[in-house]
């Protein structure tokens, strides 16, 4: 999974790496911006750091399939919160392109580097419960994926990523 979830990565970095400074505040998705998505984006990877970092005895959520499940069940108030960390995610984030490309492939590569060194069997916090590590990955690759094509789409740049973590993601999600 650590595989796929590299590879997902690199592409967004890819497809980052041409949005101009003069495109971050463009219409992103819904109600964020170019800049607000990607710092939606990045909180995939930085998830995965507090997952890594908030070790759990057991699993409480079985799999991705159920992980998404629980989020397409998210009340309007849960929505509101994850919208809103999006703008403020992007407030943190550097205000021009290139720099903005820099801290994110910072914190990939961070991210990136823990996961080369885990097992897939650790038990972790996420937002619904505690995962095993393989699973909450599937959960982190669907979210790179989609808002991959999500930031292509606001760009209106082609969508380039990698056939293997696209197929995985057409597996977890319902139909």
């Amino acid at each position: 999974m650590v595989q796929s979830v590299d590879a997902a990565w690199r592409a967004w970095l890819d497809t980052l790496g041409t949005v101009g400074s003069d495109e971050l505040a463009r219409p992103g998705l819904g109600e964020w911006n170019v800049r607000e998505l990607i710092a939606h984006t990045l909180r995939a990877a930085t998830t995965v750091d507090r997952f890594l970092d908030e070790v759990r005895p057991a699993i409480e959520v079985p799999d991705a399939e159920r992980y998404c499940e629980l989020a397409d069940s998210m009340t309007e108030a849960q929505h509101a919160a994850v919208a809103q960390r999006g703008r403020d995610g992007a407030e943190a984030l550097p205000s021009d392109a290139p720099a903005l490309r820099v801290a994110a492939v910072c914190v990939v590569e961070a991210t990136l580097r823990r996961l080369r060194v885990t097992t897939g069997e650790e038990v972790g916090a996420t937002a619904f419960g505690a995962m095993g590590l393989d699973e909450y990955l599937r959960t982190r690759l669907v979210e790179v994926i989609t808002h991959h094509r999500d930031l292509c789409h606001a760009l209106g740049r082609p969508v380039s990523q990698p056939v293997d973590a696209v197929d995985e993601v057409a597996a977890i999600l319902p139909r």
